[in-house]
C-alpha cells in the first residue's frame, strides 16, 4: 500500500513536468498560434543614410541665353520696331547665322557647306563679342558609347578651331561631347542618322 501511494506520488510531478514542456514549445516556434510573444519591429530607417543614397545631381551646363534654342521660335520681343530680328539674339544668330554644322559617317572633317556656315558664325560672334559659345558634338545611334563620346569630341574640337582660325577668340569657346546620348531626330534611318551627326553651336552671355 506504501509503495502505491509513493508510486502515485510520483506520477503527480512527473505529469506536471510533462503538461510544462509542451507549453514552452509555442514559446520558441514563432509559427505557434498559442505564443504571445510578438517579434521586435524592424528598425527605422536613418534619414541621413538615404539622403547620401540618393542619386547624384548632372553637371550643369553654362546657362544658356534661351533654353529653347533647338526648336527656338521668333516672339516678337526679339524684332525691332522694323520687323527684323534683333541684333545679338539666339533668333538672330539661327537665322543669319545657322548653329548646327553637319558630318559624314564617322568623320570630323568640315566640308564646304560646314565651312561656310562656320564662316557666318565667326562673323556674327566678332559683332556680338559679349556672346560665348558651348560647342556639342553629337553622333548618331549606331557605334559604342566610348566610341560617339570620342568622335563627339573630335567634332566639337575641329568647329573650334575653325572658327579660332577665322578670329574668335579661343576664351569665349568651350566644346562638350554628348556622343549619341542627344539624338533632335529619334527616328532609326538614314535621315535620322545624318541629322543627328552634328556640332550644334550654343551660345550664352559671359
Amino acid at each position: 500500500m506504501n509503495i502505491l501511494k509513493q508510486a502515485g506520488m510520483l506520477t503527480i510531478p512527473l505529469a506536471m513536468l510533462l503538461a510544462g514542456c509542451e507549453t514552452t514549445s509555442g514559446f520558441f516556434d514563432n509559427t505557434s498560434g498559442s505564443s504571445n510573444v510578438e517579434a521586435p519591429p524592424p528598425p527605422m530607417a536613418d534619414s541621413s543614410a538615404s539622403d547620401a543614397m540618393s542619386e547624384p545631381q548632372p553637371m550643369t551646363e553654362p546657362a544658356s541665353m534661351d533654353s529653347g534654342m533647338d526648336t527656338a521660335s521668333v516672339t516678337p520681343k526679339d524684332r525691332a520696331p522694323t520687323g527684323r530680328l534683333k541684333r545679338g539674339t539666339v533668333q538672330d544668330f539661327v537665322a543669319n547665322a545657322g548653329e548646327r554644322v553637319f558630318f559624314d559617317v564617322n568623320q570630323a572633317k568640315l566640308d564646304r557647306g560646314a565651312q561656310a556656315v562656320l564662316d557666318r558664325q565667326a562673323s556674327w560672334l566678332k559683332r556680338n563679342r559679349r556672346v560665348s559659345i558651348v560647342i556639342a558634338g553629337n553622333c548618331d545611334e549606331r557605334g559604342t558609347r566610348e566610341y560617339n563620346l570620342a568622335l563627339g569630341a573630335r567634332r566639337a574640337e575641329v568647329v573650334k578651331n575653325y572658327l579660332i582660325s577665322l578670329g574668335v577668340n579661343s576664351n569665349r569657346i568651350r566644346t562638350v561631347s554628348y556622343g549619341k546620348e542627344r539624338p533632335i531626330d529619334a527616328r532609326s534611318n538614314q535621315a535620322a542618322w545624318a541629322r543627328n551627326r552634328n556640332a550644334h553651336t550654343q551660345l550664352y552671355q559671359r
